[in-house]
Order: C-alpha cells, then sequence, then structure tokens
C-alpha cells in the first residue's frame, strides 16, 4: 500500500491534491479556510455528487455553477456563505437533493431567496439560520425533510405553504419557531387524508404542544405524529459548534471502479492509500 505525506504547513496542499482527481464523486473538506484557487478547484470537479464542507471558512465569493451533478451538498458552520454562492446553487445544482445550512450566521434573506429556487430539493436544513423568513417556502413541492429548528421569524404563515404544497413531507421540525398551535391544526388537517400513506412526524416545542393538547377540540390525524421538544434541552453537538473544532479533514472517494483511492488530510499531515 503506497502512503504519500505531505507537510500540513504547504500552502498549495489542497488544491495540488484536488488536481490529482478527474472523476470526483464525494468530497468532504472540514475545518479549512478557503481561498479562491481552491474553491475555483472544487467548482471544476463537475463529477461531484457530493460535497461537505462543514466548518469551512471562505476567504472569497465562492460559485459552484459548474457542479451540475451534484445532490449532496453540506455547508454547517460555513462562514462566508453569501448571495453569489447561493445564486450559482441554484443556476447550476438544479439536482440539489439534500442541503444543511445549519448555523450558517454569515447568509442573508436575500441569498436564501436563491435557495428557495431548488425546485428538486428533498432535505432542508436551516438550523439557526437567523434570517429565514416565510417567504422562503414559495416554491418547494417536493421537501421530505425539514428542519427550522430555532429561525425565529419562520412562523405559521411559512409552516403552512409547507404543509400544504409538500404530501410527502416526512419529518418537520419547528421548534423555537414562531410556530404556534396553527401550525398543528394545519398538520393534521392536510396529513387526514393523505393517500401515499406517509406519516409525518412533526416538532415542536413543548409549549406550543401542550397548548394544543388542552382544545376541546382537535383535529386527529392517523398520519400526524406530533413530538415535544423542551427548549434549551439539546444534546452537546446537535445543534452546537461541530465535533473535532479546529482539526482539519478532507476526504474523497472516485467513482466505484476507483473507490480503492482514498485521501485524507488531517492536522498531521496528508495521506493517499
Amino acid at each position: 500500500m503506497d502512503i504519500i505525506k505531505f507537510d500540513a504547513t504547504e500552502e498549495q496542499k489542497v488544491e495540488d491534491s484536488l488536481e490529482k482527481f478527474n472523476r470526483l464523486s464525494y468530497l468532504t473538506l472540514r475545518h479549512f479556510e478557503l481561498d479562491e484557487i481552491t474553491m475555483q478547484e472544487i467548482n471544476q470537479k463537475n463529477t461531484l455528487v457530493n460535497l461537505d464542507l462543514t466548518g469551512c471558512s471562505l476567504r472569497n465569493s465562492f460559485d459552484i455553477s459548474n457542479l451540475r451533478r451534484l445532490e449532496s451538498l453540506t455547508l454547517e458552520w460555513v462562514a462566508g456563505v453569501d448571495t453569489v454562492l447561493t445564486a450559482s446553487i441554484a443556476i447550476g445544482c438544479g439536482n440539489l437533493k439534500y442541503l444543511n445550512m445549519t448555523n450558517c450566521s454569515t447568509v442573508t434573506e436575500t441569498a436564501l431567496q436563491e435557495i428557495a429556487k431548488l425546485e428538486n430539493l428533498e432535505k432542508l436544513i436551516i438550523s439557526n439560520v437567523s434570517m429565514a423568513q416565510d417567504d422562503m417556502f414559495e416554491q418547494f413541492f417536493q421537501l421530505k425533510y425539514l428542519d427550522c429548528f430555532g429561525c425565529c421569524d419562520i412562523t405559521d404563515v411559512g409552516l403552512k405553504k409547507v404543509l400544504e404544497k409538500c404530501s410527502m413531507l416526512e419529518y418537520l421540525d419547528a421548534t423555537e419557531t414562531g410556530a404556534t398551535i396553527e401550525t398543528i391544526k394545519t398538520a393534521a388537517t392536510m396529513t387526514k387524508y393523505r393517500q401515499n400513506d406517509i406519516i409525518l412526524e412533526i416538532t415542536l416545542s413543548s409549549s406550543v404542544v401542550e397548548e394544543y393538547n388542552s382544545l376541546e377540540t382537535i383535529v386527529t390525524s392517523n398520519y400526524l405524529k406530533i413530538v415535544t421538544s423542551k427548549e434549551g434541552n439539546i444534546e452537546p453537538g446537535e445543534y452546537g459548534e461541530p465535533d473535532n473544532v479546529g482539526v482539519q479533514k478532507i476526504d474523497w472517494y472516485h467513482d466505484e471502479d476507483d473507490f480503492d483511492d482514498c485521501c485524507e488530510i488531517d492536522d498531521d499531515g496528508f495521506e493517499l492509500y
């Protein structure tokens, strides 16, 4: 087994390493500060299906419109997510099914409007994205999973749009949002006569669920499961800062024919094996 090691301080390490792979399908870069050259190199990997940039910091605006095969994108705790990036996602990544933007503190309302154009999106995680608003849900029809935990400006209005348009929705976390018992009423009404036998699990703050359960008359649905979430009772790492902060890591995999090739970069160096 051949092992190639590079010093972790080599400035050109990441982009030079990326140049070696022409049929890259999966790429994970965690806790790196990505410069313009590296980001341009990533955008050239048009065979990418899965891209994970958890904990990275973007020095410049990042365009990934060339990644037309991309189906899964993780931007959790990424600093520097702006309208240029989200617009490029909307333009070039029409096949995107999974998007995780948990704790993207720099993202603006305008940038989120671009995300709303991803009509094929099935799983959207925007936990603790403070600028998330109701109107970003206008064009979603294929959502199966929505996590908007901690998005205070998302209300019954936006959640109603999702519940009415997304008949295949299986999971909704609206804990610590502006959701009230009206969201539960809508969920019960919309799922009551579902013909696809899909059960919707909805998680809400305990105070909202308790208020709903205290009503004299409630709408029931065999296709609705209501889960209580107690505010402030979050397991470490669930919505907090990701594990191994400061540890740089890169994983990549070829298509099945070349799956034996795997690379990792961490703070000790670089290995190809």
